[in-house]
């Protein structure tokens, strides 16, 4: 392993290296995010992606590397990412997770995309410190170094950020093409809300699309550093795939695993507008501690979120450690719960990830039959919204968010989705303007 520290802040690093090989960014911005640090990975060695009709497969692949390797090279690597697995799992996947699922919608692009990086740069938002990392592995062989490859490599991306310029502009205004359709949106709402009353369902998230022009990558690029400076999104990220580009600008933790076996999943139910007036702003606050509404909302999902764990976890060790409490987002509040356990020693990330996704937050109680309620009433499949975007690190710890406030950038165009959970005290006019208020900062700034 070689590692050299580097004068430059994480988006001017990140603005240097996007136009590289597999780029790919896991943004944090705040004490809430990747454990405050950034990753930004170039040049995987090996990459595997998926349709939805060879998941399988590739998931056995992927377990197939994952035993190839040792952390033992990685000693001295700041943050919580010691190389690794970094990459997406679209919501378009749920079906490889859920076998009883079968989706009505045609998905012709890859549901999944993973590469195995070995050279790397960790940005410690506490210090404001960047450091550039390489294992020096070889792809045909990951369980031996070569230090000078490793020394070799980093050079390489020093010598790239140091000839970078400023960062890039933002091109022309996009347009999105069409509104969120706010009276299909209710009428979604109150269909969910007979499934309710039929006592089929606790709850589902009904989500709604607005299709936006397609971006070239470096114009995508330059919009995302735009925006995550106005959401400070915690589980941020930017990902060029082979079939997608990815910026999201998540809140929301799907599940984090350290290194030795700990879980911690973070499901968000509850929003709220933030309002500049204090007063204001501090009612705002009080009444979403004090929904009855948004409380059982999240409440029913942390006990489905334990469900999921107690699959893959030590059955003593899953339990609530936070619930109903407020973050606070520049534009928003949110209701955020905490779910803690212990990974059974003969599951992996790659297990932990397959008990949870797609995550309870953005399906439903019970999840299966939410799902197939969604399924129904969305009028197209979601794509990379809902998914995940996260790394495996070689260690054995992961991080994953969930892909709420993200632009799907494919061929076609690009799709900003936003949802909401539906209960039985849901207000079909109310849950409109909450999903319109989600993705409102988004819309402005594009």
């Amino acid at each position: 392993m070689f590692a050299k520290d580097i004068p430059f802040s994480s988006d001017r690093i990140a603005a240097a290296l996007s136009s590289c090989d597999g780029f790919v960014w896991l943004d944090s911005i705040g004490a809430l995010g990747f454990e405050t640090f950034s990753v930004i990975a170039i040049n995987p060695l090996e990459r595997v992606s998926a349709s939805d009709c060879d998941i399988d497969e590739t998931l056995s692949r992927m377990k197939s590397i994952q035993k190839r390797l040792t952390s033992n090279y990685a000693d001295g690597i700041p943050g919580p990412f010691k190389g690794g697995m970094i990459g997406y799992v679209s919501y378009d996947a749920a079906s490889a997770f859920e076998k009883r699922f079968v989706s009505r919608h045609v998905v012709s692009s890859a549901v999944l995309e993973f590469g195995f990086y070995d050279t790397f740069v960790v940005f410690d938002h506490d210090r404001n410190k960047a450091t550039v990392c390489s294992l020096g592995l070889r792809s045909e062989n990951f369980s031996v170094t070569d230090p000078s490859l490793a020394e070799a490599k980093v050079e390489e991306v020093v010598q790239l950020i140091e000839a970078s310029e400023d960062l890039p502009a933002v091109g022309d205004r996009r347009g999105a093409r069409t509104k969120l359709q706010m009276n299909a949106y209710q009428d979604a709402v109150r269909k969910t809300q007979d499934y309710i009353l039929d006592g089929e369902i606790y709850q589902a998230n009904i989500s709604s699309p607005i299709q936006i022009e397609f971006m070239e990558t470096d114009d995508l690029f330059a919009r995302y550093l735009k925006l995550r400076e106005i959401t400070t999104a915690p589980h941020g990220g930017f990902g060029v795939f082979k079939d997608r580009q990815i910026a999201s600008l998540s809140p929301e933790r799907l599940f984090k695993l350290s290194s030795v076996g700990v879980v911690t999943a973070e499901p968000i139910k509850g929003t709220a507008a933030r309002f500049d007036e204090p007063v204001d702003d501090e009612n705002a606050r009080l009444v979403l501690v004090n929904s009855e509404k948004d409380r059982a909302e999240n409440i029913m999902i942390v006990d489905l979120i334990r469900n999921d764990l107690s699959k893959v976890c030590e059955a003593s060790s899953v339990e609530v450690t936070s619930l109903c409490r407020v973050e606070t987002l520049p534009h928003l509040y949110h209701l955020v719960s905490t779910v803690t356990g212990r990974l059974k020693a003969e599951f992996d990330a790659l297990d932990l990830l397959a008990a949870l996704f797609p995550g309870g937050s953005i399906t439903g109680a019970p999840k299966l039959r939410a799902m197939e309620i969604i399924d129904e009433l969305e009028d197209k499949a979601r794509g990379a919204f809902c998914g995940s975007l996260g790394y495996m690190s070689l260690d054995g710890a992961a991080d994953f968010n969930i892909m709420i406030r993200t632009l799907d950038n494919t061929e076609k165009d690009c799709s900003l989705w936003a949802g909401a959970g539906i209960t039985l005290l849901s207000d079909p006019e109310s849950e409109a303007k909450e999903i319109a208020l989600k993705i409102q900062n988004i819309l402005d700034t594009l």
